[in-house]
């Protein structure tokens, strides 16, 4: 064979193998594309889990000094007004430190109102004292020296009259 003849074998195998080559390369390039993508899943697995991390390790710092702060306190009971605002951002020590602060101040005020109303209200005979106690028709029929004598037990009765 000569040298023309043998040619285009040659070329023809070069093509070939070209072939390949370029199948081979979009094979790889598949290949290539596959691996990308799985290596961008696993970075999002592996920054939502470093997100987890932080959350966990936040809430078990959270914990410790509740627990701190709060010994006997279970933080099953905490409410969920205190939670919602953990979860924006807020202190658990310092967000239940204020509700419970909120919570005595409102109970310290239903307190005083209640003493406020107990003192108003004309109350049962019993918690009058009935022996120093005087209905309306009993001091308008006492003389002016028994009204002189029970005046303070009067005025005491008076409150109690409705």
């Amino acid at each position: 064979m000569d040298e023309l003849e043998m040619m285009p074998l040659e070329v023809e195998e070069a093509l070939e193998q070209v072939g390949e080559s370029l199948e081979d390369e979009a094979f790889a390039s598949d290949e290539l594309s596959e691996l990308r993508k799985e290596v961008e899943e696993l970075r999002s697995i592996l920054r939502e889990r470093e997100e987890l991390d932080a959350v966990n390790a936040r809430m078990r710092s959270e914990l410790e000094e509740f627990y701190e702060y709060f010994p006997s306190v279970d933080p099953r009971s905490v409410p969920d007004e205190v939670w919602t605002k953990v979860k924006n951002g807020e202190s658990l020590a310092a967000t239940y430190s204020l509700f419970e602060r909120k919570r005595a101040r409102e109970e310290q005020k239903a307190f005083e109102h209640n003493q406020k109303m107990r003192k108003m209200s004309s109350g049962t005979l019993e918690s009058r004292g009935a022996e120093n106690y005087f209905s309306p028709d009993e001091v308008r029929k006492m003389t002016p020296s028994q009204v002189k004598s029970h005046y303070d037990d009067i005025v005491e009765s008076m409150r109690h009259w409705n």
